[in-house]
């Protein structure tokens, strides 16, 4: 998890922690995606901001994502 934002800061500004925003990219139905696709899901899907997006999306991709090839 991000040092930068922890858990409680995460989760006042969207609801979730880290570990549900993982396990909700671990759920997304493509394996070969690029940052954008995944910011893109997170904003139309789960109302995000543009911001919190990118932050989330790029957080799982430091952490190794779950099976997901990045481009």
């Amino acid at each position: 998890m991000s040092a930068k934002f922890d858990n409680k800061r995460l989760f006042h500004s969207t609801g979730k922690i880290w570990p549900e925003w993982f396990t909700i990219l671990d759920e997304f139905p493509e394996q070969n995606v690029y940052v954008g696709l995944l910011v893109k899901y997170l904003v139309d899907e789960y109302g995000l901001s543009n911001n919190w997006a990118w932050i989330i999306a790029l957080e799982y991709v430091r952490q190794g994502g779950s099976r997901r090839t990045f481009s």
